[in-house]
């Protein structure tokens, strides 16, 4: 028996150390997941009610605590998606009706008022489908699957998801913006971000598909099967590419950059390894210098488990070669990062950053969008 035996176990610093960073990672939980908490029958018959268990957690499947969750009220909605005209578009034919969850005296769950959460993280409901007479609605949707055993790659990451506002804007307010551009979503991940440009653009240019965007997904090639189901799923293998693109690779950038010079680079949450920031800010040198056209390049990060002198590792590598400025960020990174000057939050041109849009989301998600554009007395080297 050594001294160690007396002491406690976990020790009181390790312990309060794992709380502090447990609440970090809760302080800017503002976007929330509907998982499946059980799995439920894929064999449904009309009119019979069938019961779904589910969790609200965030993107590491963490749930709601302390006031979060004593507060949390939400209702779930239900809707039936077909495939259609190589669309995703609510059913006509059939009608999904739900309702809170019908306990039975031995049940010992509690009873809700709606159907979904109230005052806690997990939520229940009934639903029953049955025939739809008239009605219908003509809204699509794009559709993707997560994999979490993959990990970094198969989760849908809140950057992603504040860039797809973002970018969703964007086309809303010009949908000519990336009319015939060629545009890569670097380490893509689910596809979210690509898939979903390429889903809006598919219908705004339904007639006229010759102005599509160029679109090309990249990732790693252990990593790509999740992006062509994705992409199955939403019928988009004629609107995209899928290519594999490791970071610091120059023949993987040459093979990307034979689909034509680049317009826009798009990356969410690609910020998380900092013996990696290298080569991706090499590649990132690479996608810009060998295209014809002044490159965008927008990346997403949230501020997770990086000390701030990776970060300032980053900044410090993309400050050689990039202007970085501020789309929207949070406070704590916005402005400088150690001896890196970082343009503070610019009104760019199209872009919707009202106070009320991206900028709030970003205050409540913790989550920074920056721009960097190649500097041009490089360009010239």
């Amino acid at each position: 028996m050594n001294h160690a035996d007396t002491a406690s176990y976990p020790p009181q610093a390790a312990t309060d150390a794992s709380i502090d960073y447990f609440d970090h990672l809760q302080r800017y939980s503002a976007l929330y997941r509907i998982l499946l908490a059980t799995p439920y029958s894929t064999n449904v018959m009309l009119k019979q009610w069938y019961r779904i268990n589910l969790k609200l957690v965030n993107e590491l499947d963490l749930a709601l605590t302390g006031q979060q969750k004593s507060s949390c009220w939400l209702e779930v909605g239900c809707q039936l998606l077909v495939e259609k005209d190589q669309s995703i578009i609510p059913s006509k034919e059939c009608l999904i009706q739900c309702r809170p969850l019908q306990h039975d005296a031995w049940d010992s769950t509690t009873a809700s008022d709606i159907a979904g959460f109230q005052n806690d993280t997990v939520g229940d409901l009934e639903f029953m489908v049955s025939l739809q007479d008239e009605g219908y609605d003509n809204s699509s949707f794009l559709i993707i699957q997560e994999d979490w055993s993959l990990g970094t790659p198969g989760k849908m990451w809140d950057s992603a998801l504040v860039l797809s506002q973002m970018i969703t804007d964007r086309i809303k307010h010009n949908p000519d913006y990336f009319e015939k551009r060629c545009l890569v979503d670097l380490s893509a991940g689910t596809g979210c971000l690509g898939l979903l440009i390429a889903a809006l653009y598919k219908n705004i240019y339904k007639d006229h598909q010759d102005t599509m965007p160029h679109i090309t997904l990249t990732d790693l090639p252990d990593a790509l099967n999740l992006i062509y189901q994705n992409r199955s799923y939403n019928h988009l293998e004629g609107h995209t590419k899928v290519k594999p693109l490791e970071w610091g690779n120059y023949q993987d950038v040459q093979n990307l950059l034979l689909e034509g010079p680049l317009h826009t680079v798009i990356a969410s949450d690609v910020l998380y390894r900092p013996s990696t920031f290298y080569s991706l800010v090499q590649t990132l040198i690479w996608l810009c210098d060998e295209s014809e056209n002044q490159v965008e390049i927008y990346v997403g990060y949230k501020r997770r488990g990086l000390l701030l002198c990776d970060e300032q590792k980053f900044f410090d590598l993309c400050a050689q070669s990039f202007e970085i400025i501020t789309v929207s960020a949070m406070p704590a990174v916005n402005g400088a990062v150690g001896q890196t000057k970082i343009s503070s939050p610019a009104l760019l041109e199209g872009w919707i950053l009202n106070e009320g849009g991206l900028n709030a989301i970003c205050r409540d998600t913790g989550v920074s969008i920056y721009q960097l554009i190649r500097k041009r007395n490089l360009l010239s080297m």
